[in-house]
């Protein structure tokens, strides 16, 4: 379960968020190598911050809570992979967004690899945050699956101790 989904509410807050979420049910099984608590790895050259940490935590089955950053100021995520045709991602939605009409999902892929946590959320600029309704959010993930800019840049995080 190397290479796989996409994930993380982490992203929220610099990435591309929709009004509709790619898929609504959760109904596959959560990856426990997600579960803990992570580090953000800075980018090089610059300073790590001590407070960027994000905790994720199995809710059930099929879905986890997401907390980022953990503390008084909080952003709080209901997580849980999907499919969409082959492609194995991660859906999340803000829990504190308004419901009548905060922009409050987001979709991403994920890999850990050798203790790092590598998030990568739909790109905008491929994937406009215009779109208003999940048929047509997934019809056009689809049409851009190939394109190689379909991600952003990654964000990394380092697992703590248990």
């Amino acid at each position: 379960m190397k290479t796989m989904m996409s994930l993380v509410a982490v992203l929220l807050l610099c990435s591309c968020v929709y009004e509709a979420p790619l898929v609504e049910e959760a109904v596959i099984p959560v990856d426990p190598q997600l579960t803990g608590v992570w580090k953000e790895l800075a980018e090089e050259g610059k300073a790590e911050d001590p407070d960027d940490r994000m905790v994720i935590l199995p809710f059930s089955k099929t879905e986890y809570v997401v907390i980022r950053p953990p503390g008084h100021d909080a952003l709080y995520f209901r997580a849980y992979p999907i499919r969409v045709e082959g492609l194995e991602l991660l859906q999340l939605e803000w829990l504190q967004a308004d419901p009548d009409g905060d922009e409050r999902y987001q979709v991403c892929r994920y890999a850990v690899q050798d203790g790092v946590l590598t998030v990568k959320t739909l790109n905008e600029d491929v994937i406009s945050d215009e779109i208003k309704d999940s048929a047509a959010l997934r019809e056009a993930l689809l049409a851009s699956r190939d394109n190689p800019d379909l991600f952003e840049e990654p964000d990394r995080y380092r697992k703590l101790e248990d």
